[in-house]
């Protein structure tokens, strides 16, 4: 089998994210599982359109990570993992490559892998 990319939600329609899913055949790899609504503008709320395209992104990232071996998240801004309450059980039996969360990181992103890893229990979840 020829390696396979497939980019999800980059920024388009209103959400964002850079998910990245690579087939090698051998193993498969998620790259930044995630994926947002774009933040306000103009104090208008997002359109039905950009909920639409943002549920319709998590639904392939959460079927690929379901489905992969190994998860990467380079970093922990909202866009970039799954944080939602219910969404740990993707990370089950992952081998998981992440940014320390202890050093070298700003107190935003402190904060949520410590919620991400031990509220979460993603660090209990993750193939040892």
């Amino acid at each position: 089998m020829k390696p396979r990319i497939k980019l999800v939600g980059f920024d388009s329609m209103g959400t964002r994210g850079m998910a990245t899913i690579i087939d090698t055949g051998t193993y498969k790899i998620v790259i930044d599982p995630g994926v947002s609504i774009a933040p306000r503008r103009y104090g208008l709320p997002p359109h039905d359109i950009e909920l639409d395209h943002l549920e319709k992104y998590l639904s392939t990232i959460r079927e690929e990570l379901l489905d992969a071996d190994i998860a990467v998240i380079t970093h922990y801004h909202r866009d970039h993992y799954l944080y939602r309450k219910g969404e740990e059980i993707y990370y089950k039996d992952k081998v998981i490559f992440l940014k320390d969360p202890v050093r070298n990181i700003n107190p935003s992103q402190k904060i949520r892998s410590y919620v991400l890893l031990n509220k979460m229990n993603v660090k209990n979840l993750a193939r040892k």
